[in-house]
């Protein structure tokens, strides 16, 4: 009976010092680490027309367990912009045993513009008791986005009322993946539908021109055509600005006969 006391004791005092040993080499031999991150430079420029992988240019991982990771690395984050043309991208590096080791650095855009809005027809509405899509003509591109005009927004306290003729000064503004809007202040006016037809048309090139700072606009040079009572007119320069008929009479031919209907003066539209 004491022999086999002292046996069991002695294969316990085995088992459990192997069961030390092995858990000693495991926790020896575990990888606790993550992979080390290396950037060639606390800076990247990029084009807004460079791939992702141009973003990870310079930066590598390297793991002491599985040596070299980059190829695990990814792009976690795209902050929106903390400054100019400046965004922090966030680098994720993983290494076989699922430990994760994170860097940031700054990414500047070489060529980023704010995004853009165009307009394709000129923002006059009939007055209606029903319902007006009043961003029909407007569109917004964006040089990371493409396309932005289905998220084209009034800013708050911008009013219309479609059923009250007026003039309405109201700011349009559009905000793309990095987190920068553009706005725009446009009037849109909501006449009578019995008396649209008194004024005159006019027709222009362009409808909305973006210019450099201190570049002259010249807006007669956008006006193609004028329409007035059922006839066209084209715009010509004489004696000022004024629009003649596409027949060819001139201002002058007009006031020498009264019966046709006088040139129309665009200066006073």
């Amino acid at each position: 009976m004491k022999i086999s006391r002292i046996m069991c004791t002695l294969v316990l005092i085995a088992s459990a010092a192997a069961f030390g040993l092995f858990n000693w080499n495991h926790y020896r031999n575990m990888d606790t680490l993550g992979p080390v991150i290396s950037m060639d430079s606390s800076d990247i420029y990029v084009s807004v027309n460079d791939p992702q992988s141009q973003v990870m240019a310079g930066v590598t991982a390297q793991d002491a367990k599985d040596g070299d990771v980059t190829d695990l690395m990814l792009i976690e984050q795209l902050s929106s912009f903390v400054e100019e043309d400046t965004r922090i991208v966030s680098y994720a590096a993983f290494d076989r045993d699922n430990h994760v080791t994170k860097a940031q650095r700054r990414m500047i855009y070489t060529d980023y513009v704010p995004p853009h809005f165009s307009l394709s027809a000129p923002l006059r509405f009939a007055a209606t008791t029903g319902s007006v899509n009043y961003l029909s003509p407007i569109g917004a591109w964006d040089c990371l986005d493409g396309d932005l005009s289905s998220q084209i927004t009034f800013a708050t306290g911008s009013v219309v009322n479609t059923d009250t003729v007026n003039d309405y000064k109201v700011t349009l503004e559009v905000t793309n993946s990095a987190g920068d809007t553009a706005r725009l202040p446009v009037t849109i006016v909501i006449y009578d539908s019995m008396l649209g037809n008194s004024a005159p048309t006019i027709e222009l090139s362009d409808y909305l021109v973006y210019t450099g700072i201190g570049e002259r606009l010249e807006p007669l040079e956008y006006i193609s055509r004028v329409l007035y009572r059922g006839t066209e007119y084209a715009v010509t320069e004489e004696e000022g600005t004024f629009a003649v008929d596409t027949e060819g009479w001139s201002n002058w031919a007009k006031r020498q006969f009264s019966e046709r209907e006088p040139a129309v003066n665009v200066n006073k539209f």
